[in-house]
């Protein structure tokens, strides 16, 4: 089961490391259970001086992506212009993705 698990990850770090160099994926979803992984995945591959986390446990950072117009999100991604933006428990604000 261990060697399973590695393996899953060993892939799926690669599938990711190719997704993040490829210029044609802008936005990338990393789907799963609660608790397997998914942003360890994120934070493992991508350079902390890359990284720009938002979390939507926290109200806050959730406000940030909800009812925003598209030129607000559009100055909004600007700001962050090279960096990779990790939205970590996206799936409780299902109005960010509307």
């Amino acid at each position: 089961m261990v060697y399973y698990t590695y393996h899953m990850y060993r892939v799926a770090q690669q599938r990711l490391t190719s997704l993040l160099k490829s210029a044609g994926a802008p936005i990338i979803l990393i789907l799963g259970e609660r608790q397997v992984g998914k942003t360890t995945l994120a934070q493992s591959i991508i350079p902390k001086d890359k990284l720009v986390t938002f979390n939507f446990d926290l109200f806050s950072d959730a406000q940030q992506f909800t009812h925003q117009t598209r030129h607000e999100l559009d100055l909004f991604a600007r700001q962050y212009q090279g960096k990779i933006i990790l939205i970590d428990e996206v799936q409780k604000r299902p109005e960010a993705t509307a």
